[in-house]
């Protein structure tokens, strides 16, 4: 299975605690990432990840962001011209520049599911049937999808 993690993914370590939704996404984001190490499922990212923690002025923040994306990545999808013009297409959908990205990356690296906390780039996605890369939250993805796709 090729699971692709969107950059909300990938930094929710570094959203506010103090809110519970984002301590149990924490820890099933931790849980996801053991699973897939532990039966060899590739975890993928792409540029997009890296673009996107540019934009961080906290250089600390970005270089520590950045190495952890590097340490749980199998795989960085290159951004070719066929994903810039499928991106732009999910963005004439009503998706997110940054998530038309990711998407367009899952896509064309033959993703299962793109992993995401947005909640309405989940509901953009499965309202418009957009993609067959199956958009959803870590806690969706433990319970109706990991366990059937051992």
């Amino acid at each position: 299975m090729l699971v692709y993690f969107d950059t909300c993914v990938h930094d929710r370590n570094y959203d506010d605690q103090r809110d519970q939704a984002i301590v149990d996404d924490i820890a099933d984001i931790a849980l996801i990432i053991k699973l897939c190490k532990f039966n060899g499922h590739h975890i993928l990212g792409s540029r997009m990840v890296a673009l996107e923690h540019n934009g961080i002025t906290d250089e600390d923040l970005r270089e520590s962001l950045n190495r952890q994306y590097e340490e749980t990545i199998d795989a960085s999808v290159i951004i070719t011209a066929a994903i810039d013009e499928r991106a732009q297409a999910l963005q004439a959908e009503s998706v997110g520049y940054a998530d038309s990205y990711h998407l367009a990356a899952a896509e064309a690296a033959g993703a299962t599911v793109l992993l995401t906390v947005d909640k309405k780039f989940i509901r953009v996605v499965e309202r418009k049937k957009l993609s067959s890369v199956l958009v959803i939250n870590p806690l969706t993805f433990l319970r109706k999808v990991y366990l059937w796709k051992r």
